[in-house]
């Protein structure tokens, strides 16, 4: 007999009690889902869009961050217009110094939020938190009631960026922990017994360790993000804190959640912590794996690590070598492991043998026991999806959902939904009636949305397929990761098989991105974000809403700390200088 396994994803966390029952399930599916398993579901998904609308506009200038995120509150293809508009109309809104103040915002939920940067090294690893009060409104929102602080990572768009990406060796996590402080303790007094059994172990190289690179990224910003959360944010009402971020972003919320999960099991945070990642490369030992499923197993967080997998059949040479067809990026460096559960090589037919499924098609039918309506794209457009987002468009989401992701001036057939979205941006930039936000090109689409929309990639899906993930009873250690594969394997093979896989599979048969599959998710493009490794970001900047002014700041402290200290510091264009400069930090 079978039974439905429970995953220590969000999804869990919003069907709680439904596992383990080999009475209950049948067929791949459960016999008596809740009464309201599609709205649940529902919420699911829109969760996990809003968190792919957060990891994309890490990538943006701190301006245009500022002011799309009004737009993490409707639906896909209103996201993507209202940034395409916004992004284009860049240079009349850009905050000449200061902080930034957001003059007529069109949504009330947007309250709090900060920008932070670690500019003093080659690591530009900027992150940006933002409280969304939902308590007032119970429908057209996906987390109903709530109040929810997102804590968001940038990929990789800059060369610091790329050399972390590149630098694949081991480095040990208690050089981020000794600095990252709550309630007067730090990250090695909660990882006390963690460390000493990864001492006693040690042939070298410390197993409880992670990508030399992206720990790199997390030394300096993890200290600053522990200083914001316990000064402004965590004296706020916090129902839930999502940690996310896309690429070289998903490692560093990776780290950040394992982080912030230590705190919770030690009772100095008490707010539920959910990582939701997309695209994120392997990133620990074996070892750091194990402590962090751990913390997964006791209900400490949660994590979706959600990957898009289509089958390169009808590009077998272009689609599969550019990654135009799948995402790459989840698949490398070979000598790490990811984090949380996977479906195992050799577990065959999961949804009806195991009780288990990583693709988001499977998943729909195991909790409702209906497919739900979705495009052929995989892209949710049922109902109780929707629901979840302001109703604009929401008629016509569907339809247009399954013809493109971004309106503009050139589709003619929604020119009046797309009017309807230039009336938000209007509304947002403070444009009287008679001053309109500047027109893009009609004829030149891929100037606002920085793809053209003839210019797609199609695929065919295969949810199937496996993210060919390491065979837990390989015995061979990697050289630098030092994975400890061996009985640190052995204990996750065991572990895996009881609960559902941590990794959530998009299977899209249309790639948004003509390049690469890494840069779309959940119907949101990355499309144009290297255009923004021109903007300067400061390390701290706050937004204000309206006239009200900003209830505890954090950023004029911190400002005041790196005036007499290094933070304030910026590198000299010059390669003698910055060559200085990294050698005096060893």
């Amino acid at each position: 007999m079978v039974s439905l396994k429970a995953p220590l994803t969000y999804l869990g966390s919003l069907f709680p009690d439904i596992y383990n029952e080999t009475s209950n399930y049948k067929d791949g599916k459960l016999i008596n889902p809740p009464p309201n398993a599609k709205e649940l579901f529902g919420q699911y998904e829109a969760v996990i869009t809003q968190a792919t609308y957060f990891s994309r506009l890490a990538y943006e200038s701190n301006d245009v961050i500022a002011r799309a995120s009004q737009f993490v509150h409707y639906n896909p293809v209103v996201f993507n217009t209202g940034l395409g508009i916004l992004r284009y109309n860049y240079s009349r809104f850009l905050n000449k110094g200061g902080k930034i103040n957001i003059k007529t915002p069109i949504r009330p939920e947007n309250k709090d939020a900060l920008f932070l940067n670690s500019i003093d090294t080659l690591h530009d690893t900027p992150c940006y938190i933002q409280y969304l009060d939902y308590s007032n409104t119970q429908a057209n929102v996906p987390f109903p009631g709530k109040k929810i602080l997102y804590i968001t990572f940038r990929g990789t768009i800059t060369v610091g960026g790329g050399l972390a990406d590149a630098n694949i060796t081991s480095r040990v996590l208690s050089d981020i922990l000794k600095n990252c402080t709550l309630n007067g303790k730090s990250g090695l007094d909660i990882f006390k017994d963690e460390i000493n059994i990864a001492n006693q172990e040690s042939k070298g190289i410390n197993p409880f360790g992670a990508h030399r690179g992206f720990v790199g990224q997390m030394l300096n910003i993890m200290t600053t993000v522990c200083k914001a959360l316990e000064s402004k944010f965590l004296k706020l009402p916090i129902d839930k804190i999502i940690v996310t971020g896309h690429s070289l972003g998903a490692a560093n919320a990776t780290l950040a959640s394992l982080i912030l999960g230590g705190f919770k099991r030690a009772g100095i945070l008490e707010t539920p912590i959910h990582c939701i990642t997309f695209g994120g490369p392997k990133l620990f030992t074996d070892y750091t794996r194990n402590v962090y499923n751990s913390l997964l197993m006791d209900g400490h967080l949660t994590l979706d690590r959600v990957t898009n997998r289509g089958s390169a059949l009808k590009s077998m040479f272009i689609g599969a070598i550019t990654g135009a067809t799948i995402d790459l990026v989840p698949l490398i460096p070979p000598n790490f492991v990811h984090p949380g559960f996977m479906i195992l090589k050799l577990e065959h037919h999961t949804q009806t043998r195991t009780g288990r499924s990583k693709n988001i098609g499977d998943l729909r039918i195991m909790f409702t026991g209906d497919k739900l309506e979705s495009t052929f794209n995989r892209i949710a457009t049922y109902s109780e999806y929707a629901n979840c987002f302001d109703p604009l468009l929401k008629d016509k989401y569907s339809e247009i959902i399954n013809v493109t992701g971004t309106l503009g001036v050139w589709r003619k057939k929604y020119i009046n939904e797309y009017n309807s979205i230039k009336q938000l941006v209007d509304r947002l930039l403070g444009f009287q009636s008679n001053e309109e936000t500047a027109e893009p090109v009609a004829t030149n689409p891929k100037e606002v949305t920085g793809v053209d929309p003839k210019e797609v990639s199609v695929t065919v899906a295969n949810d199937s397929e496996s993210e060919n993930p390491e065979n837990p009873t390989n015995q061979i250690a990697t050289k630098g990761g030092f994975s400890l594969r061996g009985k640190h394997s052995a204990a996750y093979a065991e572990d895996t098989m009881n609960y559902g896989p941590n990794h959530i599979v998009y299977s899209p048969q249309m790639v948004v991105s003509p390049i690469s599959a890494h840069l779309t998710y959940c119907g949101v493009g990355w499309n144009g974000v290297l255009k923004n490794t021109q903007y300067i970001r400061k390390p701290c900047e706050e937004i204000q809403y309206g006239d009200i002014p900003i209830e505890n700041p954090f950023c004029m402290s911190e400002e005041s700390v790196a005036k007499g200290g290094k933070r304030a510091r910026t590198y000299k264009k010059t390669k003698k200088s910055s060559r200085t400069r990294k050698f005096r930090r060893r």
